[in-house]
């Protein structure tokens, strides 16, 4: 197994970026931590540790969904978020490569407001079950659940891709870092790998 670590956020520096993502693969999934500013509302309404989530692309980038839609993003720029943990990818590294290379192709479509709005809907009024989507368009959690659905790998089977948020991956988390998931309740359903077409 593969040597993980979350990015401790230093002070006084930036986050050792490179040294984290020495073990990670293209198609590992990046969990991100220690929300700032607006963030902190999601880990709020989600009662979780993780406010975003991505896939990392190699060398230094991850393929995200931001509010300024879906892009490609340098770890080590001053744009974005540097605390996070790995997860190695669910299903193997073909499933990793056939996600990444469908979150690739999305670079360039649209973020889902609708969506994060029914996502904050969804958590705060619990007895009705909130899930909308535009066409094209997508949260961050829905864009990662989504590559590895059309990967073959579906990560949360009984769950529409587009209520999917970024607590919901810390099932995934490495054992060692147990200690970073929340009190909450997550989809519980094991991912599975869906059936050949």
């Amino acid at each position: 197994m593969r040597h993980m670590l979350p990015i401790k956020p230093d002070p006084q520096s930036e986050p050792p970026v490179l040294e984290e993502l020495e073990g990670a693969r293209p198609g590992d999934i990046l969990l991100f931590t220690n929300a700032k500013g607006l963030n902190r509302s999601i880990t709020w309404l989600t009662r979780s540790n993780f406010y975003h989530v991505g896939i990392f692309k190699g060398d230094t980038h991850v393929v995200e969904a931001r509010p300024r839609g879906v892009v490609c993003r340098d770890l080590t720029g001053p744009d974005g978020d540097k605390a996070f943990v790995v997860i190695p990818a669910p299903g193997g590294e073909k499933v990793a490569r056939k996600a990444l290379q469908w979150a690739e192709s999305q670079i360039g479509d649209g973020y889902d407001p609708i969506n994060a709005a029914a996502i904050v809907l969804d958590r705060v009024l619990v007895c009705w079950r909130v899930s909308w989507g535009l066409k094209n368009r997508y949260s961050c959690g829905e864009l990662v659940a989504e590559s590895f659905r059309q990967a073959g790998y579906d990560l949360f089977p009984c769950c529409a891709a587009e209520s999917i948020v970024p607590g919901d991956f810390e099932k995934y988390l490495p054992l060692h870092l147990s200690h970073l998931k929340s009190k909450r309740s997550a989809p519980s359903h094991e991912a599975q790998p869906l059936p050949e077409p």
